[in-house]
């Protein structure tokens, strides 16, 4: 029978080794912890992301469904003085049109004016629109059916949420 041999100087014995398992676990278990807290906040941004464009794209979508119904009702006489809340609501029955600030995605600010040229004015002839954005911020669109080179539909967003800041701040040709 062989006899068991000594341990070198220096060398854990076998119950100090046993003793040390604990804190190995602990450290690696501390180890994964981390490593899925970094992966939580370096994947979970991307989703935040994602979901204010999607908050922002239902906006423009209430305001192309808003700008498509006061466009049915220009298209019979080229004037939009004839669109009213109540047409708009007969149209477009899921939002709800107001001449003062949009709160939300479904409620449209809105608003028709002159277009006036160095040439002529041409009366209610713009349609200006804006909603508020789940995320806060608030989309703009509007249409000038004036004639050549004055008119087209325009957008842009900010932080006033009315018919008026629509018509001043849509200014480019995409959101």
């Amino acid at each position: 029978m062989e006899e068991p041999k000594p341990e070198a100087a220096g060398e854990p014995t076998r119950q100090a080794k046993r003793k040390s398992h604990p804190v190995r676990v602990a450290l690696i278990t501390i180890g994964c912890i981390a490593v899925v807290v970094i992966v939580v906040i370096f994947v979970g941004n991307p989703t935040y992301d994602n979901r204010e464009s999607a908050q922002r794209k239902a906006a423009q979508s209430s305001l192309r469904n808003a700008m498509a119904a006061a466009k049915t009702v220009y298209v019979e006489r080229d004037d939009y003085g004839l669109v009213s809340a109540k047409t708009l609501m007969k149209l477009e029955p899921i939002l709800t049109f107001t001449s003062g600030e949009s709160k939300g995605p479904l409620e449209v600010a809105w608003r028709v004016d002159d277009v006036v040229t160095e040439e002529a004015t041409f009366p209610d002839t713009q349609f200006s629109a804006a909603v508020r954005s789940e995320s806060g911020e608030c989309m703009y669109i509007s249409d000038a059916a004036a004639p050549p080179f004055h008119g087209g539909t325009f957008y842009g967003s900010g932080d006033v949420c009315t018919a008026d800041a629509a018509r001043q701040g849509a200014t480019n040709t995409t959101w």
